[in-house]
């Protein structure tokens, strides 16, 4: 089920009147529902204005053993603290598909905020619930299944290695975290698997945070795999580690960091050093990114 919150205008916004006489409220909503995966939003910030204008659309994914309370919070900006300007609670219990309702929105200070709630089915929903596999991930296992046999016969041997398909194991390898020395090793263990033939009878590959930097300058490397094998990246990878991430602290990257990290604060998305770290880790490792589609 999917909750969609249609976000209209606030009107006679304030922070009181010694308040509004020292600064005009700069007025933002936030959205949330507990018990969701997108459990937040926040509509943009309209500055020095008392009847904003926000006109925005969100969704809300809903568990349906879960309660239905839509919390919803008039906060003004400011540059030090926001501030919160009042607080109500929608309860949203009595909501079924199609249900559609206009809301006025009163808080204790006068504030108004218009909006609709509607309830919709998820006729197109991004995740599948099933405990088997996809028809295109068994697509893949039956085509990759075939390459793996032929691989095992030449790495073990026609006496030792499957007889049939259907004999065929599925092996995962699977890479730990561990920044740019995780990066690094894996690349060494991809080097190794790739060059005994190993990596030929693997199924499925797997990473976590360091790992998973190396997969990612890997796969999205433009010459892989037709040009370019695991270890001859191992030379790239070196040389842009050996650079300092300090250069990368110009103030264009800042300004870019920044605009991208407000970006994604603005959509109600928590934000924290870690994304100016892993945009650092990027802008260090993901140099030359192609997002073909890859067959191995």
């Amino acid at each position: 089920m999917i909750l969609r919150v249609e976000v209209f205008n606030g009107e006679n916004i304030t922070k009181g009147w010694l308040g509004d006489m020292m600064d005009i409220p700069d007025p933002y909503l936030i959205l949330k529902l507990k018990g969701t995966p997108n459990r937040r939003k926040r509509t943009p910030v309209i500055d020095n204005c008392p009847n904003p204008q926000w006109n925005v659309c969100f969704k809300f994914y809903l568990d349906p053993s879960e309660n239905r309370e839509l919390y919803v919070t008039l906060m003004d900006s400011n540059y030090v603290m926001d501030q919160e300007l009042g607080n109500k609670i929608l309860d949203l219990t009595n909501f079924t598909p199609g249900t559609e309702e206009y809301i006025v929105v009163d808080y204790d200070s006068g504030a108004k905020v218009n909006m609709k709630v509607s309830m919709v089915e998820d006729t197109k929903p991004n995740l599948r619930f099933s405990l088997a596999l996809s028809d295109e991930e068994k697509y893949f296992v039956k085509r990759r299944r075939m390459h793996i046999f032929e691989a095992m016969k030449k790495f073990l041997g026609h006496k030792n290695a499957p007889k049939d398909q259907r004999e065929v194991p599925v092996i995962a390898v699977l890479g730990s975290g561990g920044g740019f020395r995780a990066t690094m090793s894996f690349a060494g263990v991809f080097k190794a698997l790739e060059e005994s033939g190993l990596l030929d009878c693997v199924m499925y590959v797997a990473s976590l945070s360091g790992s998973s930097w190396y997969l990612s300058c890997l796969y999205s490397h433009p010459d892989f795999p037709h040009l370019l094998t695991p270890g001859d990246l191992i030379p790239e990878l070196r040389a842009r580690m050996a650079k300092s991430w300090t250069k990368l602290l110009t103030p264009l990257n800042m300004y870019n960091y920044m605009k991208q990290v407000l970006r994604k604060s603005s959509q109600g998305q928590p934000v924290s050093f870690t994304d100016f770290f892993g945009h650092l880790v990027g802008d260090t490792l993901l140099i030359e990114v192609s997002s073909q589609l890859i067959e191995i």
